[in-house]
């Protein structure tokens, strides 16, 4: 099981961490919501081909080389759901670094499991103002989306996003 390969883990890596979606903190009252995971953290995913992947978070929480948010230009940022982050997709195979390597760009991931689009326009939202960007790269999945939609549209902070947080 997963939790049991963290706890094996856990013997050598002190500060592991699992990833769970910023979804399953939606607390409809609550006036904070995660976006990402745990910031600068080896977190573990999942296993859907017989092995574990893990990564090392960066400063935010998010599945990118922490030194991306020092550069001056990025040239596309990725907003999305499993799909986006790589989720049980080893590097150098998950589409952020696959653009990083054979299209030489600079691209910050935020990207997430189990976001929806409220969620990942909040994480623009948050995280664009820090970043000098070219493009924006949304990965919408209708297979779950508009549903992730109307869960999260009923939560207090997520639709301040909507109708009042501001750049």
């Amino acid at each position: 099981s997963r939790y049991q390969y963290y706890l094996d883990l856990k013997k050598k890596i002190n500060n592991l961490v699992v990833s769970i979606s910023p979804k399953s903190h939606i607390d409809y009252n609550r006036n904070i919501q995660p976006l990402s995971g745990i910031s600068n953290a080896p977190t573990v995913l999942c296993n859907e081909d017989g092995y574990y992947v893990n990564y090392l978070s960066d400063r935010y929480g998010f599945n990118n080389p922490d030194q991306i948010w020092d550069q001056n230009k990025i040239d596309i940022v990725i907003a999305g759901d499993s799909y986006g982050q790589g989720v049980c997709v080893e590097k150098p195979y998950d589409i952020s670094s696959i653009l990083r390597e054979y299209g030489n760009l600079k691209i910050v991931n935020l990207s997430y499991g189990g976001n929806g689009p409220l969620i990942e326009y909040a994480s623009l939202r948050e995280y664009l103002p820090l970043l000098n960007v070219k493009k924006i790269l949304w990965l919408y999945f209708e297979g779950d989306d508009i549903q992730n939609l109307s869960f999260e549209l009923k939560s207090k902070i997520l639709n301040n996003y909507i109708n009042s947080f501001s750049f």
